[in-house]
């Protein structure tokens, strides 16, 4: 990040704290802060430091840091080489460089976060959820130490919104899976006994059942909370029109009642993928068989 060009000159309190100072001591002063603001800190040697002081003798220079600045031990200068020094600090100066320091990162932060709120699809009670838990201090600070890298910043941002979104989707997720495991669905004995005749009435061409066992009853009721007894009876009647499950393909193999209480087989059937006219495994002419197409020519030459 750049170096920051300005601080904040408060005018009523910087004429308030010199007004008794004499006009070299003001303008040394002067000289003194902007001196910190461009270098982070004033060295001890007032020799060089003078020299910035345009016109100010080194008794100036020595009296305005001692009424002015405070003079701090083992403060770092080089973050690279983690090198310290004994230096002069003006506080409310570093005070207010430190605030002028956060404040771009914060923002940064603040608006790669509102543009991410802004374009997610989430409910204004998640938006508000994520705005009160977002963790701000976690983006822009690592072991207390200001984060200026911007790219960075938005990256841990959107690493940390994305996260936040994920967990709320999990919790949502677990939410309603106990939500459908708390359901009580209520089968009669007489509702079970109808199930099964009507598998057998329409199921014609697959293995009759002769009885619903417990562990059958139990897949029917889990199916029942997810499905009503009509939309089971409507699977039964696909399967009954389907060529593949009612053993038309090259295995030979057809559909069970206890294959079709699986969810992920109901699902299935349920979405027409074993639909009659294409689950034959056989190549298909304009949706006709090439034994249909070969049997509807030769009708046609020997009616011509």
């Amino acid at each position: 990040m750049s170096k920051d060009p300005a601080f904040l000159f408060y005018s009523q309190d910087f004429y308030t704290g010199t007004r008794l100072m004499l006009p070299e001591e003001r303008a040394c002063y002067i000289d003194l802060l902007i001196y910190q603001h461009q270098n982070g800190y004033i060295p001890t040697d007032l020799k060089r430091v003078q020299m910035f002081c345009s016109g100010c003798s080194l008794e100036v220079v020595e009296t305005v840091l001692n009424t002015k600045f405070n003079q701090v031990v083992n403060h770092l200068v080089n973050q690279k080489t983690n090198q310290t020094e004994t230096v002069w600090l003006n506080k409310r100066l570093t005070e207010e460089t430190t605030k002028r320091d956060k404040y771009r990162p914060q923002k940064v932060a603040s608006g790669t976060f509102a543009g991410l709120i802004s374009k997610s699809k989430l409910t204004k009670k998640q938006k508000e959820k994520i705005k009160k838990d977002f963790n701000f201090s976690k983006i822009i600070e690592k072991k207390g130490v200001l984060i200026t890298d911007l790219d960075l910043i938005k990256s841990n941002v959107k690493d940390q919104f994305n996260q936040m979104v994920d967990h709320m989707v999990n919790n949502l997720e677990n939410e309603n899976e106990n939500e459908n495991e708390n359901i009580i669905v209520k089968i009669k004995d007489s509702d079970f006994e109808e199930i099964k005749n009507v598998f057998n009435s329409v199921c014609k061409d697959l293995p009759s059942i002769q009885k619903i066992t417990e562990k059958r009853k139990k897949s029917i009721l889990n199916l029942a909370k997810k499905h009503n007894l009509e939309t089971i009876g409507n699977v039964f009647k696909i399967t009954s029109q389907s060529e593949f499950l009612n053993g038309n393909n090259k295995d030979n193999w057809s559909a069970s009642f206890d294959w079709l209480l699986n969810p992920n087989n109901f699902l299935k059937v349920l979405e027409g993928n074993y639909s009659k006219n294409t689950t034959n495994n056989k190549p298909t002419v304009n949706g006709q068989t090439k034994e249909t197409v070969e049997t509807n020519l030769n009708n046609w030459l020997n009616d011509a």
